[in-house]
């Protein structure tokens, strides 16, 4: 395919952000039940049929080499399932997470249930700074909700996607969400590292390739990581929390944030923290939860491979907004 000029990819990039608005817009209007089960029904219908889906079944059959073909494309379409809800409750955010500890008259069927809320109230109240990490799994957008709305002070690293209209859109709906957003570039890794210094808390997603990360292995796979995680844990000698989101039917939810570790700054001088605290969470967070992890896609590859296929710019960076 001819690449795209400088002209054709900003009208590309301007056309992509216009559909996205009006998707967006009129999903606001619908009710958060029926935008969930529209974006299920789409994406599980339309998304195994397209050609990404042959890295998705790959990824499928490496990591549960005992499905047959029958259970892996059922793994698939939930897969899809997943992720067309997630971006069909975009709008929805706030209103899925209707949980407060605090609240006098709770919901009575409440959108999202909390496991392990203790946990965030004691990284509330220790006085120390903290990281907070998780995977493209489930909701990945759910997490920076869940502690802002418990008095933390928390920030998040995330990378934009190629698209800067795209990019404007997506930093809008999570700041809305109450989310204080630094890009990974050099004034983004700046400001984490002050937020830090002031005792404050940072997340990240951590199931990201990056070519000049460290080599952790990934349901048996070698892949690349960055090793940020490890090395702010290792320097500010602060506990660390993973914490996931899973569907539990339709557009219901479950926080399960994890209680905060603290980990020793290994012996060698190398890149062994890397291989403690990369890649190597995501593996046991996707064996819970398959269907929740949307392996459609080569967000982790193999050391020293060139990023190609659906889903990364010319960049090589991934175009997902996580």
């Amino acid at each position: 395919m001819r690449p795209l000029t400088p002209w054709s990819r900003r009208l590309l990039h301007r056309l992509e952000s216009a559909a996205l608005r009006l998707a967006l817009a009129i999903l606001r209007r619908v009710p958060v039940d029926a935008a969930s089960a529209a974006g299920g029904w789409v994406a599980r219908t339309v998304g195994p049929l397209l050609p990404v889906s042959r890295v998705g079944r790959s990824n499928l059959r490496q990591a549960w080499p005992e499905k047959t073909p029958a259970e892996i494309e059922a793994l698939l379409r939930g897969v899809w399932d997943n992720l067309g809800r997630s971006v069909a409750e975009y709008p929805h955010l706030q209103r899925i997470f209707d949980y407060h500890i605090f609240d006098e008259a709770p919901p009575p069927h409440p959108r999202i249930e909390v496991h392990g809320i203790e946990h965030l109230v004691a990284a509330a109240l220790d006085g120390r700074p903290g990281l907070f990490f998780s995977t493209h799994l489930g909701n990945w957008e759910l997490p920076l909700i869940g502690p802002a709305r418990h008095g933390l002070d928390v920030s998040v690293l995330f990378r934009p996607p190629n698209n800067p209209h795209a990019a404007r859109l997506v930093h809008e709906l999570r700041a809305a969400a109450g989310a204080r957003l630094l890009p990974t570039t050099i004034d983004g890794a700046l400001a984490a590292v002050d937020l830090l210094d002031r005792g404050g808390h940072l997340g990240m997603l951590v199931d990201q390739h990056f070519g000049r990360g460290v080599t952790v292995p990934f349901f048996g796979r070698p892949v690349q990581v960055p090793a940020t995680l490890a090395k702010l844990a290792y320097r500010f000698d602060c506990p660390v929390h993973g914490t996931r989101v899973e569907r539990v039917g339709g557009a219901r939810r479950a926080a399960r944030p994890g209680r905060g570790c603290r980990h020793r700054r290994p012996d060698d001088d190398g890149d062994g923290d890397g291989r403690i605290l990369g890649a190597r969470a995501a593996g046991p967070m996707a064996l819970a939860a398959p269907p929740l992890a949307p392996v459609s896609g080569r967000r982790l590859r193999r050391p020293g491979r060139r990023p190609a296929g659906p889903g990364l710019g010319r960049s090589g960076r991934s175009s997902s907004p996580g």
